[in-house]
């Protein structure tokens, strides 16, 4: 049966379906060229463009016609269902096969699995421009134009009788009616979560419950009111802002005493925003009333790796159409007083924020009379026990020679009871050496005490990593 349904990949064909499935046809009837033409750079502009990365790749396609989205039925009750133009509280759904599909074989989970490159869902919306919902990319097997690490949780993709398990972070393209480019960061952010680490799922209508009072279309949302809505909904999540920049132009007003020099501001805002990516934590960037989700970086850490769902930040900043694209900290962060604000996700009973606990390491460093200008680099993560005693079983394996009272205080650390969460730190040295910290996470800030359960050096090459990698 499912291989009757796999069709060879033409951008044509998949137009084609969309108009049989959504009614179009008079689209592809469209006798007047000019017309017919700007319907087709809509279909390209705001879909194709938008799933170019998987489709480069794809060879076939397996379509349902009519698939259950949760959202979109909570969308549709709350919208559509009033209109006159759209009634089916379904969604199309299409997924896209690698030529590593070979149809002459029998069809089997590993078969499919090799192969799965992702799925879309589409709106039933007479309009290519709002008709775009989910893209689910496979990054299992996707590839990108830099090697990068990125955030991903494990997703089981049913299709017919088949379980297909990928790694995702899936994709939400606002409807400009319901959602904006905040909810639709909100939705994303909370999905992933929701799924990584079983944090409460926030739906459509927790937030139309909080904006009950506010008309449709939507507006949008401030950054005070998603913090809102995700503390109200029980979503753990820090907040930090890009400080203010000291200017020129400033030095006459009262507010220069906020100022800080750029490069400083800069680096302060990157080291906070790596600390949660590291950690496999999704970061929302909230500025000049756009908002965009920071997923993870390239391996140079010279760009960031982000989702913007309308789009208008990458195509202004890169000229991208993509629904994922890369910019660095001072495209994120640029040379201006414009205050950016930072929703990070975290984890309960993680009292201690990246920025809280960075001074716990600096403390540290001092202690350990490591001079600044000797440290290449830093890296704080917050790491689940479990992951970070498998972690520290990896560093007990014969061919890595430890000081034999550093491996007893391994062996120490992994047979206490910890915190659910540590904060782990690794200190490049410019003489190549890493130096490990774990702090607990469990301790006020204003605490006396020390806070490192264990302080250690770790090998080249055996740094920890929570992110997926994807290769160029």
């Amino acid at each position: 049966m499912i291989k009757e349904s796999i069709h060879k990949y033409s951008d044509e064909y998949l137009c084609k379906k969309i108009c049989d499935n959504f009614n179009l046809n008079d689209i592809l009837l469209l006798t007047d060229e000019f017309e017919r033409n700007i319907q087709f750079e809509l279909y390209n502009d705001y879909i194709l463009s938008k799933i170019r990365l998987i489709i480069n790749d794809c060879m076939y396609i397996l379509i349902e016609n009519e698939y259950t989205e949760a959202i979109w039925k909570e969308i549709f009750s709350i919208h559509y269902a009033h209109t006159s133009y759209c009634n089916n509280n379904k969604v199309m759904r299409v997924h896209f096969f690698s030529k590593e599909l070979n149809l002459n074989n029998d069809i089997n989970n590993d078969i499919l699995t090799q192969s799965y490159l992702g799925y879309i869902t589409l709106r039933p919306v007479p309009d290519f421009n709002l008709m775009l919902s989910f893209v689910v990319p496979n990054w299992s097997i996707l590839k990108y134009k830099e090697d990068s690490y990125i955030m991903t949780c494990e997703k089981i993709v049913h299709i017919f009788s088949y379980k297909i398990q990928i790694k995702t972070f899936s994709f939400y393209s606002q409807d400009s009616v319901v959602t904006t480019c905040a909810q639709a960061d909100i939705i994303m952010f909370s999905t992933y979560t929701n799924i990584k680490y079983n944090h409460k799922l926030i739906k459509v209508s927790d937030i139309q419950e909080y904006m009950k009072y506010s008309p449709l279309p939507s507006k949008g949302l401030t950054a005070k009111e998603m913090l809102e809505i995700f503390r109200s909904n029980g979503s753990p999540v820090d907040y930090h802002l890009k400080k203010k920049i000291k200017d020129k132009r400033m030095k006459h007003t009262k507010h220069k005493e906020e100022g800080i020099p750029y490069n400083e501001s800069l680096n302060h805002i990157t080291n906070i925003v790596d600390s949660y990516i590291e950690s496999g934590l999704p970061v929302i960037a909230y500025k000049a009333k756009h908002v965009v989700l920071i997923i993870g970086h390239t391996k140079n850490r010279r760009h960031y790796i982000i989702y913007d769902d309308s789009g208008a930040f990458l195509k202004k900043a890169n000229g991208e159409d993509s629904f994922i694209g890369m910019v660095s900290n001072r495209q994120l962060f640029p040379n201006n007083n414009e205050t950016t604000y930072l929703i990070c996700a975290t984890h309960g009973r993680v009292y201690l924020t990246a920025e809280e606990y960075d001074g716990f390491v600096d403390e540290e460093i001092e202690n350990l009379d490591i001079p600044q200008s000797f440290i290449s680099r830093k890296r704080n993560i917050i790491i689940d026990n479990v992951d970070l005693k498998s972690y520290l079983r990896s560093l007990l394996n014969p061919d890595l020679k430890f000081e034999e009272y550093i491996k007893q205080d391994i062996i120490d650390l992994i047979n206490k009871n910890l915190p659910h969460y540590l904060w782990y730190t690794e200190l490049f040295l410019k003489d190549n050496t890493i130096i490990v910290l774990i702090g607990d996470t469990t301790y006020p800030v204003n605490t006396n005490l020390n806070i490192f359960k264990l302080i250690c050096c770790i090998p080249p090459n055996y740094q920890l990593s929570l992110l997926t990698h994807i290769t160029k």
